[in-house]
């Protein structure tokens, strides 16, 4: 290891920012670490010593930067906080702030719209389904009436083809009102587990990785929750330096 300078502390300037305070010290204390940090690791208690105190003071130049940095934030910080609390009134959607206006005026306007919406298209789709019925028995009219009709009947053949052509208008109404049109609604697909055996089961067999990540989030958030002894994982204590 590397022969190190002695620890210095960094000097005071009146005349420079916080941030140039913190950004001096920590550029030093990064300088330090390079001549001890050169990958040959700790050869022996003063090499053990002299990075621990390097240690402490990093943390220290952290912790001081960190509360220099919050304070030249807090007049933004307000700021944006007024501005936020002011907008929240009116667009705000979250647990915290609430419902502003307009989005409580947006989801009234669409509980009350969306009622005669879905009733709007349940009688497009009724009245859809009824045309294409009724060209289909004006089509099947149509073709009796030719097969029944003998070739030199001229009145026969007259009425048939008053047939066809009904039929043919009777096809053009059903196609047109078959077409969707803008109702104003989207549809939203809403997932519920009604028997979780069973999904886990499909799971486990189509997507095996995507609960091998699931189980893995869920033993690590117990780990961290103090939950030991549970069936299938294994606790690993990683010492690290504080």
């Amino acid at each position: 290891m590397a022969a190190s300078p002695a620890l210095a502390g960094i000097g005071h300037n009146s005349n420079v920012s916080d941030f140039d305070l913190s950004r001096d010290e920590i550029d030093g204390l990064h300088l330090e670490a390079s001549n001890w940090l050169d990958g040959k690791g700790v050869q022996s208690q003063d090499d053990a010593d002299a990075i621990g105190r390097l240690l402490d003071m990093i943390g220290e130049a952290i912790r001081t930067a960190e509360t220099r940095r919050k304070a030249e934030a807090k007049p933004f910080d307000d700021g944006k906080a007024e501005i936020q609390a002011r907008y929240n009134k009116l667009i705000g959607d979250t647990k915290g702030s609430g419902k502003g206006k307009a989005i409580l005026a947006r989801e009234v306007c669409q509980a009350a719209l969306t009622p005669w919406r879905v009733r709007q298209e349940e009688e497009r789709r009724a009245a859809a389904e009824a045309a294409r019925k009724a060209a289909e028995e004006a089509a099947r009219q149509a073709a009796l009436a030719f097969q029944v009709t003998r070739s030199d009947d001229l009145e026969g053949r007259e009425e048939a083809e008053v047939l066809a052509r009904q039929a043919k208008k009777a096809e053009t109404a059903a196609r047109r009102a078959g077409k969707p049109v803008a109702t104003g609604l989207r549809m939203v697909v809403r997932a519920e587990v009604t028997d979780f055996p069973a999904f886990l089961r499909w799971v486990r067999e189509n997507r095996p990785d995507a609960l091998r990540g699931a189980l893995q989030t869920i033993a690590e958030t117990l780990s961290t929750q103090k939950t030991r002894g549970l069936p299938g994982v294994v606790y690993h204590e990683e010492p690290v330096a504080r």
